[in-house]
């Protein structure tokens, strides 16, 4: 499964994207491995943090949450054009298949400029 925020990720913050960037593996891995004194360091010395950049079809998008980020954009279209709305426009979602290479547009990789804009990374308590 691939978990995709459909927002600049620094929006999140640190509470919401540092320790899947510290840890490596996400979702994958996670539990209180991260906090355990060994484990920690261990699961965070794993790959290096990256953010993709990729187009994501909204039919591949799980269950109700397609139908959520199609009334998404919509609200989208109504606020640029000038309608105030008291909803989020974040939207997060995944996908269960595999992501062709040719729906990828970009891949950061930590400390790369373009990471640390995208994360915000460089501004959090505890740095990458």
């Amino acid at each position: 499964m691939l978990w995709f925020c459909f927002f600049t990720p620094a929006r999140a913050g640190e509470g919401g994207i540092g320790d899947l960037l510290r840890y490596w593996g996400g979702e994958a891995v996670y539990n209180s491995h991260d906090r355990h004194p060994e484990m920690g360091k261990v699961i965070a010395g794993v790959g290096r943090p990256a953010i993709v950049e990729a187009e994501i079809p909204v039919a591949w998008c799980g269950r109700d949450r397609g139908l959520r980020l199609a009334m998404n954009i919509g609200q989208r279209y109504v606020i640029a054009q000038g309608t105030r709305s008291p909803n989020s426009t974040d939207v997060e979602d995944n996908i269960k298949r595999p992501l062709p290479a040719e729906l990828v547009r970009a891949v950061h990789v930590f400390p790369a400029p373009e990471f640390l804009t995208l994360s915000g990374c460089s501004d959090w308590h505890h740095p990458l």
